[in-house]
């Protein structure tokens, strides 16, 4: 095409928009303007964005089109098969392209009127000096300020043209482009010991032995510290020199008041503290582990998709890095997908061991520059991605191989906002697109995996036995009703003499409950009043670290009561056990035992659950309190007993999956038990021993589990054999909210009948002071229906916010969700 004709480019924006718009593009712009680069456009009266250009057309629209106003990118940010995805995305999962574009990209790259921009601290004056205009102008008016809007930046200014100079000023390391005001990344430090400076040479040394020549201990401690340091001045962890010496922490703090030793500081990455050489990273293949990667390989022939079923601790990891070597020594690129990157970081340690440099993390703590960062390194060819579901947007070059470990994992499921996807499923669709192997990795499959296995659709292999002949755990339910203790009614007289016994032979425990805070319920004595969110239909948790009540829900916090409001009794009492009561009574009961808690409160901090991992592995604690982080792929040598509180409680969710997940939990926190060295034992606390979900568990049999499970689902019309859509209708006003829900069942049911049900008040009816009614309706195994479902609910969707009384109404829409 001639770059003097007139053409036109369709521009995919960031926001809730059904179509991408056409703008015109200047004829300077025409050989800049290609597929796959960010372009400034003015949206609206006053708004501008950066879109992406998705298509170049010479045909002009029926209607007037605005200009392009400059052209961002030097080379695409996106491919083609991106923006497929993008757009399979969005059609399977109801809702737009432009929701997907938001997800998928880095903050830094959707530019808007309303983006945040500051100046990065320490910027060399000289550097500032030899900007040429308007870069000098630019930089010095966001300079001095704490933040500014590029609105704001555009009227301080007077510059038309805004974007492309942003885009430099960013890529010259001057400013730094954030989402919030208040995100800050504040490095993870550790407080380690060294001698002081004046001490490092042989007189100095000398000098400090003779201030300690009085005490033995002090001696022994400075000596210690020369021969792990080899007489160098090298800041060491306390710990490691107290027991070194032998001596109790006082007499390094007496060295530090003599000015002897000093404390520093040190600035930890969160995935080098892990980088220590005790995990063995050039472990072979048993016969077993060789079979299976053979037969994966020839499955692969003729199927996309493999299976890996292996029991917990039977070495699935050494199988993913023998695959993954034979895929980069061959030039593509592995994406390792984990439900979380905390709850991971053995498996990305063992991975950083073995592939250094040509492996890069991706995860939901990156700030905006280095997601950017990490685009550009995986846009660059980087071997090989381990990260979160977010990570399958990635711009990925010549990906041959997807390992999806834990495939099972509820965390693959993005709830909100949109798109609500299935990062599991969307892996399978990126390796269609990319023609990549894919591997489903668990010991615990999802039902849907294990049926598409069972009928041909995906291929299979079994690891049954653990790494070199572990034994499994030995599982045992109590009947909480006939076996208490005196220690407390939550507590069996069997788990406390377990713990006992185990902690006896320094062995390591887990004690596994699924409720943080400290009580669930803060309830009158008489007359039954319970302490509620004011802004959601759900009891208020009881935290007594913070001694406040929380909603779990919409995370609203209440100083506590000591009167009830309802009859002015102050008989208030507390109900039911967090993972915080559990911790304090268990310190009560075992005073020497270390004790700590892995929950949402204890883990907030980006290194506070790396942390706990750390030193549970390093055994500097004896019992780990968790809730479902403790179940989650972690793998310690020293776990003797795992122990389970309340067995029952997930099996009473209102949910088609309830006896699924309970299996997968229970089977999943059983699995810390006993990896290395000896055979492991759990005692799960049970009211209903002969349930037999839990019955299942004890045998670690998943076959009889999952055949029972697939008749029922078979049954009742549930995945697999049916595909479900959630519509949740949301109004801060009951009535409406009814309302538009019965006017969607009514206008529907003519058309798809007994396939919608609904609509219905879900277990916690109120959220944020939205009234929730919930719609399902469950479609055949059929694209064209499944089609023409989508298609009537987004009519509905376009429609009822054209209806006055309706306006204000929220409708989402979930694809298969997760309950």
């Amino acid at each position: 095409m001639s770059p003097t004709a007139e053409i036109y480019a369709e521009i995919l924006l960031p926001l809730a928009l059904e179509t991408t718009y056409t703008y015109k593009v200047p004829e300077e712009l025409q050989r800049a303007a290609t597929f796959g680069k960010r372009v400034e456009v003015q949206f609206g009266n006053r708004k501008r964005y950066s879109g992406l250009i998705v298509n170049i057309k010479a045909v002009p629209p029926s209607h007037k089109t605005k200009s392009i106003i400059s052209v961002l990118d030097e080379k695409p940010v996106i491919q083609l098969r991106q923006y497929k995805l993008w757009q399979w995305m969005a059609n399977y999962y109801c809702c737009t392209v432009g929701e997907v574009m938001r997800a998928a990209l880095p903050g830094a790259y959707l530019l808007s009127s309303e983006t945040i921009i500051k100046a990065l601290k320490d910027i060399d004056e000289d550097k500032v000096l030899q900007l040429g205009d308007p870069l000098y102008t630019l930089f010095r008016i966001i300079q001095p300020r704490e933040a500014i809007t590029l609105d704001e930046l555009e009227k301080a200014s007077g510059l038309k043209i805004l974007y492309p100079h942003i885009v430099t000023l960013y890529q010259l390391g001057m400013i730094v482009v954030v989402e919030e005001l208040t995100e800050r990344y504040t490095p993870k430090k550790v407080k380690l010991v060294q001698l002081a400076s004046q001490y490092g040479d042989e007189e100095g040394m000398k000098s400090a032995l003779d201030k300690v020549a009085s005490s033995e201990k002090q001696t022994r401690l400075l000596l210690s510290y020369l021969a792990i340091t080899n007489q160098e001045i090298i800041p060491i962890e306390p710990k490691e020199l107290i027991d070194k010496a032998e001596v109790s922490k006082s007499i390094l703090d007496t060295l530090i008041k003599k000015e002897i030793f000093e404390e520093v500081f040190k600035e930890i990455n969160r995935m080098d503290r892990y980088a220590g050489d005790d995990i063995p990273v050039g472990t072979t293949l048993t016969d077993l582990q060789l079979s299976v990667h053979e037969k994966m390989k020839i499955l692969w022939q003729d199927h996309e998709v493999v299976l890996l079923h292996g029991v917990t601790g039977s070495g699935k990891t050494l199988i993913y890095t023998e695959l993954i070597k034979e895929v980069i020594e061959s030039g593509g690129q592995v994406l390792y997908m984990v439900p979380e990157i905390g709850l991971s970081v053995q498996i990305l340690k063992r991975l950083k061991q073995l592939f250094g440099k040509q492996i890069t993390i991706s995860h939901s703590r990156l700030s905006e520059n280095e997601r950017v960062d990490l685009w550009q390194q995986v846009s660059t060819g980087i071997p090989i991605v381990a990260g979160v579901r977010s990570s399958i947007f990635l711009p990925f070059q010549n990906l041959q191989l997807i390992i999806v470990d834990e495939e099972h994992d509820l965390s693959y499921k993005q709830q909100d906002p949109n798109p609500r996807y299935n990062a599991r499923d969307m892996a399978i669709v990126l390796g269609k697109e990319h023609n990549a192997k894919v591997i489903l990795g668990s010991a615990t499959p999802s039902v849907e995996s294990y049926y598409h296995s069972e009928t041909g659709k995906y291929g299979r292999v079994e690891l049954p036995e653990r790494y070199q002949g572990m034994q499994l755990p030995k599982v045992h339910l109590i009947d909480i009703r006939k076996d208490k203790s005196k220690e407390g009614v939550m507590y069996s007289h069997s788990l406390i003499e377990s713990i006992r016994k185990t902690l006896s032979e320094k062995k390591q425990i887990i004690i596994y409950k699924n409720r943080r805070g400290y009580a669930p319920v803060l309830k009158c004595g008489v007359c039954n009043w319970i302490a509620e969110c004011d802004q959601c239909d759900v009891a208020l948790t009881y935290h007594k670290a913070r001694n406040v009540l929380a909603c779990h829900i919409c995370g609203s916090v209440k100083g506590i009561v000591n009167i009830c409001p309802a009859c002015g009794s102050p008989r208030l009492i507390f109900e039911g056990y967090g993972t915080e009561k559990i911790e304090d009574e268990l310190a009560v009961i075992f005073p020497e035992a270390r004790i700590k808690r892995m929950d949402l409160d204890t883990t907030r901090g980006k290194n506070n659950l790396e942390g706990l991992i750390y030193d549970f592995e390093k055994g500097d604690i004896d019992i780990l309190v968790g809730t479902q982080m403790v179940t989650k792929g972690l793998d310690f040598d020293h776990v003797g007993l795992v122990g389970v509180i309340y067995a029952d409680q997930a099996l009473h969710f209102p949910d088609f999956r309830a006896a699924e997940r309970t299996f997968q939990t229970l089977v999943q926190v059983s699995g810390r038990a006993g990896r290395k060295y000896e055979q492991g034992t759990v005692m799960i606390q049970t009211y209903q021993p002969d349930h037999p979900v839990l019955q299942d568990v004890i045998h670690g049999d998943f076959i009889p589990f999952y055949k029972r499970e697939i008749a029922e689902r078979e049954e009742f019309h549930y995945p697999p054999f049916v595909r479900q859509i959630a519509i949740m209708i949301r109004h801060k006003q009951f009535e409406i909210s009814r309302e538009a829900a019965e006017l969607f069942v009514m206008e529907l049911k003519p058309v798809f009948g007994k396939r919608i049900l609904g609509p219905s008040v879900p277990t916690i009816g109120r959220v944020r002071n939205q009234f929730i009614h919930m719609i399902y309706i469950k479609v055949e195994r059929d694209s064209k229906l499944l089609t023409s479902v989508k298609d009537a609910i987004k009519n509905f969707q376009a429609g009822i916010v054209k209806k006055r009384s309706f306006s204000t109404v929220r409708v989402s829409v979930d694809v298969d969700p997760s309950h």
